[in-house]
C-alpha cells in the first residue's frame, strides 16, 4: 500500500511564517492568513510545538473538546503535512490553563 503523500515531493521545504497561538477553551485552528498569504503559496507543511499545557487536536473537520481527540502534551511537537490537513486542524485546551503553540509553516 503507498503513502497518501510522498514527503520527497516537498523538498527542499522553505520555513516563511511562524505564529504564535493560545490554545484556550474554544477550538482554534491555525491562521489562514499566515499560512496561505495571498501573495505566495500556502504552505505545505507546519510544525507545531506545544508549551504550557496539553490540548487536543483533530483534522476531520470536527471541533475537539476537552476530552474527545489527539492528545499533544507539552513538549511535544506535531508534523502537519499538506495544506487540506492545516486547514483543517483544530485546537482545545485540555485544562483551566491555556497552552502556548507555537507554529513554523513551510513550503
Amino acid at each position: 500500500m503507498t503513502a497518501p503523500l510522498d514527503k520527497a515531493d516537498y523538498n527542499p521545504l522553505v520555513t516563511f511564517a511562524f505564529e504564535a497561538l493560545a490554545g484556550t477553551n474554544t477550538s482554534v485552528g491555525l491562521t489562514a492568513s499566515v499560512f496561505n498569504p495571498d501573495t505566495s503559496p500556502a504552505a505545505k507543511c507546519a510544525v507545531v510545538q506545544c508549551e504550557t499545557a496539553q490540548v487536543r487536536y483533530r483534522m476531520d473537520g470536527t471541533d475537539p473538546t476537552a476530552s474527545v481527540g489527539v492528545l499533544l502534551e507539552v513538549g511535544d511537537e506535531l508534523v502537519i503535512w499538506g495544506s487540506t490537513d492545516i486547514n483543517e486542524i483544530e485546537f482545545i485546551r485540555t485544562g483551566g490553563v491555556s497552552a502556548q503553540l507555537n507554529v513554523h509553516y513551510s513550503r
